[in-house]
C-alpha cells in the first residue's frame, strides 16, 4: 500500500470517528472509545433502549477504528489479522476499520 493510499484511509477513519463522537456525546460520555455513562431516566421504553443499543454499536465501532489507527502506526494496516494476506481495496473502502480479508471475516461470522 502506498502513502497516499494510506493517508486517504486515514483521513476516512478520523472522518468517520468524528463523526461517532459527535453523535454520542449527546447521550453517551465517550473516553478513548468506551462507553462511561449512558442516562436512562425512569422506564426504559423502546425509544430508550433503541437509542442505548446505537450508543454500545458506536462505542464498539469508535474502538475498531482505534485498533485500525494503532495498526496503521504499527504498519500493519490492510494485513489480514487471520490469515496475514493483504485486505483488498474494495473492503477498505467499504469498512477501513475492518482487521479481515472478506474469507477471514466471513469464517469468524459463521
Amino acid at each position: 500500500m502506498n502513502a497516499g493510499e494510506l493517508a486517504r484511509y486515514k483521513k476516512l477513519l478520523l472522518i468517520k470517528r468524528d463523526e461517532l463522537y459527535a453523535c454520542g456525546e449527546s447521550s453517551t460520555s465517550l473516553s478513548t472509545g468506551k462507553l462511561t455513562a449512558v442516562s436512562l431516566v425512569g422506564d426504559a421504553d423502546a425509544e430508550s433502549e433503541k437509542e442505548f443499543e446505537i450508543c454500545i454499536r458506536n462505542c464498539s465501532l469508535f474502538d475498531e477504528i482505534e485498533r485500525a489507527l494503532m495498526r496503521m502506526r504499527r504498519e500493519s494496516f490492510g494485513q489480514c489479522e487471520g490469515c496475514r494476506q493483504p485486505i483488498s481495496k474494495a473492503r477498505l473502502e467499504a469498512t477501513p476499520w475492518t482487521p479481515l480479508c472478506r474469507e477471514c471475516g466471513r469464517q469468524e461470522f459463521f
